[in-house]
């Protein structure tokens, strides 16, 4: 983990040192006064895209803003606290195409191995699902599709899950849902954005996974990386009060 830390605060560091460089230019070039003998030849279609005065293009400028993007994404799971997980995760409903690495599936597919189960019975199965095709299936059996390219579906198997002796109850479907929730916090921790879909035809669903056969399949977590335009709903921060919420005993 330490050798994984330092290799990811290193690429920080070259992220950091190209847009500084190309920061630096850009001052420079402003404070020349050319911008503005520029500016107004732009304005009369004077000035063609690759112009360059010793400045960045504005290929060069997308660059920029690329590099500083990335560093967000480094800089986020490096830093998260268990508490910024919990208040900046959301429900994205706008996911970009670029795949998600794999170390990250790893680790989340990991925290989602070692979260707890009712007398450890572990009852839960994981579908990754990230084939193009497969993904494609998967748009028939739900209407919540916002592009994400890694589906997590979780699964449990009621005949392997403990039973509350005193009314029956299964613990296949809170195992799962547990599970579920340990998936979604540590994708949060890589920077990665989250959806949690309940709505889906389960027996079309079943049809498109391997092995599926005795299992209920609970959710489907879509993973990815939100697109630009992705913003929690209106209604994610409408919380009933702790009042409402807790009854202290």
């Amino acid at each position: 983990m330490h050798e994984q830390r330092i290799s990811r605060i290193r690429e920080m560091e070259e992220i950091y040192d190209r847009v500084r460089n190309d920061i630096a230019t850009l001052r420079e070039y402003e404070e020349s006064g050319l911008w503005l003998q520029d500016y107004e030849a732009d304005e009369k279609g004077e000035l063609p895209r690759d112009f360059k005065r010793g400045v960045l293009s504005q290929d060069g400028l997308d660059g920029v803003f690329e590099e500083a993007k990335a560093l967000v994404y480094f800089e986020k799971p490096l830093h998260m606290e268990f508490n910024d997980v919990l208040q900046r995760r959301y429900s994205c409903r706008a996911f970009a195409s670029t795949p998600v690495e794999q170390d990250k599936v790893g680790r989340i597919l990991e925290a989602g191995r070692i979260a707890p189960t009712a007398v450890n019975k572990q009852p839960v199965h994981i579908w990754a699902v990230s084939d193009p095709d497969k993904l494609e299936a998967i748009k028939g059996v739900t209407r919540s599709n916002y592009g994400a390219p890694l589906i997590l579906v979780v699964g449990c198997r009621p005949s392997e899950a403990w039973v509350r002796r005193y009314d029956g109850k299964n613990g296949a479907e809170v195992d799962a849902a547990i599970n579920a929730t340990y998936l979604m916090l540590a994708a949060e921790n890589e920077g990665l954005a989250t959806l949690w879909v309940g709505s889906f035809d389960p027996a079309l669903l079943a049809g498109i996974l391997p092995d599926s056969e005795g299992y209920d399949l609970v959710a489907m977590i879509n993973v990815g990386y939100p697109a630009a335009e992705s913003t929690p709903s209106q209604m994610h921060n409408v919380r009933k009060s702790l009042a409402e919420f807790v009854t202290e005993v």
